[in-house]
């Protein structure tokens, strides 16, 4: 077979191609043996060629670093690798460790401070949520700036933002209004949850503290300003209330009484009930002080709070009954007392209506409904502090009239109101 010159070249031609693209393949089969660098920090790479003496210019424009070689870099690597395991022990996440409280009272607010000690062991962005409702927040700084806070989800729940690593300090600055019921200034406030905690409390000098209704101060100098600090971790919600300090005597503060007594006469003696409405402005108590004549016999006292009440022979005048009364808690600043006894004659038939006095009352008034059954007739003897009224009024609940009722106003808590009964005869018909 002859071949053309021109043949000749086309032949050629092909056998180069085959050849190049036999030993692309291998190649390629060639490079998949290849180890391949499990991680790098980009895949994409620029060569470029540098002349030696240009180096140091060409580094003044790259971004400071280290220059390392490529196996001291892959350990660096995989050690990184270690440390950000998804599995380890440490918290993810930014961790509340404690919150330390500080409170006062300024003008009709109550100011809260609250320092906040957060810890974050790992790099990147986190959130904190901060479940605080009732209060007005006016700053808040993170680490001596302003804080990152804003507002997350349909709720709008306050949420603290931040990428921060080690231990920092987030102060938020919180106030409360202030509720006045007579001297007493009240404040609830809610408390970041599942937190160790404590809260430092101003507390003014006169002044007595009561957190959740309970007493906080066992043994204190109340004639000077102080700070009471207390574990508040657990607590949810905390109500603060200020009183005035307690006082050992009602002269101390304004107290204003008012009593109605409900008397049923009997043959032999007298139905005594009383109910007295206390006013108290001032200082507070634990304790009231009552007095009776010897002749009454007291069977019954009922008041809320009340832990005990005593009878003794009054220090004072040995012909009276001193009535102590104790409470659970200081009083008030109004009160109920009931109280029931039984009077016996002290003579045939004629009765002075023992009179119920509170020892150190500012003023002590009131009202007597009394009444006796139709065979019964009732004579005045004496009217001091006492006069027959112009209206009239419902004696206490379960007081039970004996006939028509008859009602005097008193204005004096040591009147004197002396009667006498006797029997009518009965018609036979």
């Amino acid at each position: 077979m002859i071949f053309s010159r021109h043949d000749l070249s086309v032949v050629l031609c092909l056998l180069a191609f085959i050849f190049f693209v036999v030993s692309s393949v291998s190649s390629i089969y060639a490079q998949d043996n290849v180890a391949v660098p499990g991680k790098t920090i980009d895949d994409h790479f620029e060569r470029i060629y540098v002349p030696e003496g240009s180096l140091a210019e060409y580094w003044s424009h790259v971004e400071p670093g280290v220059l390392v070689d490529r196996a001291t870099f892959e350990d660096l690597l995989k050690k990184s690798d270690e440390v950000l395991e998804p599995d380890s022990d440490q918290p993810h996440g930014i961790v509340m460790e404690n919150v330390e409280y500080n409170v006062e009272i300024v003008g009709d607010t109550l100011k809260i401070t609250a320092e906040c000690r957060l810890t974050k062991l790992r790099t990147g962005w986190a959130t904190l949520p901060l479940p605080l409702s009732g209060v007005s927040l006016l700053s808040a700084t993170f680490d001596s700036q302003p804080a990152p806070l804003g507002m997350r989800g349909e709720q709008k729940q306050l949420t603290f933002l931040s990428d921060f690593v080690g231990s920092k300090s987030l102060t938020l600055t919180m106030s409360v209004p202030i509720s006045r019921v007579g001297t007493d200034e009240l404040a609830s406030m809610t408390l970041l949850p599942n937190v160790a905690s404590s809260m430092t409390v101003a507390i003014a000098q006169g002044r007595h503290l009561r957190i959740n209704g309970a007493e906080v101060e066992t043994e204190q100098d109340e004639a000077v300003a102080r700070t009471v600090k207390i574990p508040t971790g657990g607590m949810r919600v905390i109500q603060l209330r200020w009183t005035d300090a307690l006082g050992e005597s009602l002269d101390e503060s304004l107290v204003f009484a008012q009593t109605v007594y409900a008397i049923g006469v009997e043959r032999d003696s007298l139905d005594w009930q009383t109910l007295t409405q206390i006013d108290l402005y001032g200082k507070r108590f634990t304790r009231l002080e009552f007095t009776v004549p010897n002749s009454l016999e007291i069977t019954s006292v009922s008041v809320p709070g009340l832990q005990a009440w005593d009878l003794q022979d009054d220090p004072e005048d040995p012909n009276r009954t001193l009535i102590t009364l104790t409470f659970r808690e200081p009083i008030p600043q109004r009160a109920r007392i009931e109280m029931h006894g039984v009077q016996l004659t002290q003579q045939e038939s004629e009765w002075t209506v023992a009179s119920l006095r509170l020892k150190g009352a500012t003023t002590h008034t009131g009202g007597l409904a009394i009444s006796a059954p139709s065979q019964i007739r009732i004579k005045t003897l004496t009217l001091d502090g006492i006069r027959p009224a112009t209206r009239s009024w419902k004696p206490v609940e379960d007081y039970t009239p004996r006939g028509p009722i008859q009602f005097y106003d008193i204005w004096n808590s040591e009147f004197v109101f002396r009667i006498t009964s006797d029997e009518t005869s009965r018609e036979v018909q």
